[in-house]
């Protein structure tokens, strides 16, 4: 959250210092954006995605997105002991890729820098997970296998939603504008088989259901939209 804050207080004053007081363009039918949703990243992950917006009418947007989510943590060996003079080990990680496809409409007020909207969308997203054990033993000795468990029941799923949206659109300047919004879900989640490999030629596979439930939540982040013909 700290990135996505320093990167709308850096849109906010370049905007203003390029443009200064610029008066507001109501939007046209026509309009159309480039859309970066941004909702932070470390070194060892990203997310993000980015998409397209049409203005319909004065008043009607469409917009498509894709966004993706890729993370990789490094599971140390050094951590399975406090004093490791006289071991070896193999370290392990945890592993995750997500990707998704949105399709929305936006109904706006557009009567002001400040514009509140609300719409509904749907969404198609599938979520992958690899976890593999961090081993320890002792030097001269055989390590232990490692254990790779693939599609961890409930982290790893695909997913269908259906949405209602309600989010402020703020106009930086003619060409610039930054977005938040909050979203009510209903969602359908279908779990893939989770697999467990213990290295030594066992492997279990477990067959995991669905699922659907209601929630409520934000996109963590802010969308940024660079519009083409302003």
């Amino acid at each position: 959250m700290k990135n996505v804050l320093v990167l709308m207080l850096s849109v906010l004053f370049l905007g203003n210092l390029s443009f200064g007081q610029s008066k507001y363009q109501p939007h046209i039918k026509g309009d159309q954006a480039v859309l970066f949703q941004f909702s932070g990243f470390t070194a060892n992950s990203y997310k993000g995605g980015f998409g397209y917006k049409r203005y319909i009418n004065e008043k009607t947007a469409v917009r498509g997105a894709v966004s993706f989510n890729s993370t990789k943590e490094k599971l140390p060996w050094e951590s399975l002991g406090s004093e490791n003079k006289g071991y070896r080990g193999e370290d392990g990680s945890d592993k995750s890729f997500k990707f998704g496809i949105e399709v929305a409409g936006e109904i706006h007020r557009n009567k002001g820098k400040v514009d509140p909207y609300h719409g509904a969308g749907t969404s198609f997203t599938i979520k992958r997970t690899k976890y593999t054990d961090p081993v320890r033993g002792m030097q001269g000795s055989e390590l232990p296998k490692q254990l790779i468990i693939k599609n961890n029941y409930p982290n790893a799923w695909t997913r269908f939603s259906l949405f209602g949206l309600y989010g402020l659109e703020y106009t930086v300047n003619s060409m610039l504008s930054l977005a938040a919004e909050y979203q009510l879900w209903l969602i359908f989640d279908f779990y893939p088989d989770e697999e467990r490999d213990y290295g030594d030629g066992n492997k279990n596979v477990y067959k995991k259901g669905s699922q659907r439930y209601f929630g409520i939540s934000s996109i963590g982040g802010i969308t940024l939209a660079i519009y083409l013909n302003r």
